[in-house]
């Protein structure tokens, strides 16, 4: 092994040391997400994922009860016929959502607590 080959080893290792620090330390932060519910069309106030609470949203078909626990968020009870949004359990990423369509309730994730800030731009 030549005197090159170590330096390249140690480079590549450096490197791999600062990628795995810098993963840990952004690893440990706390998120930010919110939960978006609207109601018939119409957006409710932002509701932070990060304080345990028990909500209730008043639907189309009488009063539902959200539960928020150790940052996720679910509908608890539900005055629908099927009950699928109660099955649904909890959710806690940006990709997952909870309808109840008689109701007319969205409950969704947001990692951001402004929606002025942009995602994507398609052209």
């Amino acid at each position: 092994m030549s005197r090159q080959d170590i330096y390249i080893i140690i480079i590549v290792l450096a490197i791999a040391a600062a990628a795995w620090g810098f993963i840990s330390l952004t690893a440990d932060q706390p998120t930010s997400a919110v939960a978006i519910i609207s109601v018939n069309g119409r957006q409710l106030d932002p509701i932070s994922l990060n304080a345990d609470q028990t909500l209730q949203v008043d639907g189309a078909l009488g009063a539902c009860t959200v539960e928020v626990k150790d940052g996720a968020i679910r509908m608890l009870e539900a005055d629908c016929p099927d009950k699928i949004c109660s099955k649904t359990g909890f959710i806690s990423q940006s990709t997952q959502s909870i309808a109840c369509v008689p109701n007319k309730i969205v409950i969704t994730i947001s990692n951001h607590t402004t929606d002025k800030e942009i995602d994507y731009i398609l052209r």
